[in-house]
């Protein structure tokens, strides 16, 4: 038999477990609250970066086009940046880290869209094929890439008067291809400049 005071007890710890479910299921439910707000945010936040990068890549794609660059320069998006790929013979001689004036006009139009956006951080990243170099100039391949990389910035800071703090560079030599270096036109796609807008999160 149970007693009155048993019985009090065991209806005590029930209230008490109901009590704590019931808190800990509240707790529940605001996170699942915070975690719908923050994704429908992240969502907004997307959407928001996605249409803002789809409108400079077809301002960048028109002005290439117009300058007869569209099979010269690539111009995508990814989630928060915009990839800009410049191939070597619009900017650069074989060998050699002196912009071309071909360059110019493309840069150009490059630095205006940095101007008109000062949300983008831009990393400026030069890239070569895997052929030795070894001159006077550049011992090797990463002195190359990382030299043609300063070039352009030197354009944008210089030239143009945007602000340094906005920039980084990068060398990366012949150790990030996009083909496999196997013949003369795969080689010829791995020697390129990229620009990279990036929107600050």
């Amino acid at each position: 038999l149970i007693t009155m005071s048993d019985f009090l007890t065991l209806l005590l710890v029930c209230f008490i477990m109901f009590f704590m479910m019931t808190k800990g299921g509240g707790k529940d439910l605001i996170l699942q609250d915070k975690q719908q707000i923050s994704k429908e945010t992240e969502h907004l936040l997307e959407s928001k970066h996605g249409n803002k990068l789809h409108t400079v890549v077809t301002q960048l794609n028109n002005s290439f086009s117009s300058m007869s660059l569209n099979d010269e320069i690539s111009t995508i998006s990814t989630k928060n940046e915009i990839i800009i790929t410049l191939k070597e013979k619009v900017v650069f001689r074989p060998a050699d880290a002196r912009l071309l004036s071909s360059a110019n006009e493309p840069l150009n139009k490059i630095a205006g869209i940095i101007k008109e956006h000062q949300e983008f951080f831009v990393e400026i990243e030069g890239h070569t094929d895997n052929i030795p170099i070894n001159n006077k100039f550049f011992a090797s391949n990463w002195e190359l890439s990382m030299a043609r990389a300063l070039s352009v910035l030197r354009h944008f800071t210089d030239n143009q008067g945007i602000e340094p703090s906005r920039f980084s560079i990068k060398g990366n030599g012949e150790f990030k291809p996009v083909n496999s270096n196997s013949s003369a036109g795969e080689r010829m796609q791995n020697r390129r400049v990229e620009i990279r807008l990036k929107l600050s999160q």
